[in-house]
């Protein structure tokens, strides 16, 4: 692209960091993180700003994706999930629970990416107790029904926490089961 004269955009950036996630490079994408921060896309570009969150955390430097985090507007929600989820999906439930409460108390309204976060995490520290929790959470706002993420995140939470019955009766419940849906189950 530089040596044709086309100028990289936001998007291009966004896509570079997942690659660098994808093909494990991290050195290249600290580079490229060096690289969006001398065009100013960092400070600019909210995707580019939640990109760098989520390459490193795909990583497991938490260190990295929170200062990645801390530089981006409280009002942005996406990074709000985003890093609540980064926290869930590394076993640190207490931080993530903070963070959650920090998000709500600024009026940012929690998403998939969240309650998919924390029922992973009660999934893998078999506390089938604050999944249960979530899963109330997820009722009373409505994202049950709605996305097939939260689906097989319940009905896999509960299978995993060996509570099979309430694993079935959500997967019996799923209207169009798709691969996404049979995969979790």
């Amino acid at each position: 692209m530089g040596l044709d004269g086309v100028e990289p955009n936001g998007l291009t950036f966004c896509y570079l960091f997942r690659g660098c996630s994808n093909q494990k490079l991290l050195d290249e994408g600290k580079q490229l993180h060096c690289l969006t921060v001398k065009f100013g896309w960092v400070e600019s570009n909210i995707f580019v700003a939640n990109a760098l969150v989520d390459f490193y955390s795909a990583w497991g430097s938490l260190v990295d994706a929170k200062k990645s985090f801390d530089s981006i507007p409280v009002e942005d929600v996406i990074s709000w999930n985003s890093i609540v989820a980064v926290y869930a999906n590394n076993g640190l439930l207490l931080d993530a629970l903070k963070l959650f409460s920090i998000m709500q108390f600024w009026g940012k309204r929690p998403s998939i990416r969240s309650f998919v976060g924390f029922l992973n995490c009660s999934s893998g520290s078999n506390n089938i107790q604050f999944g249960k929790q979530i899963h109330s959470y997820v009722l009373k706002l409505g994202f049950d029904h709605g996305s097939m993420h939260i689906q097989s995140a319940l009905f896999g939470m509960y299978g995993k926490c060996g509570d099979i019955e309430s694993s079935v009766a959500i997967y019996e419940s799923v209207l169009e089961r798709t691969l996404e849906c049979c995969n979790g189950h």
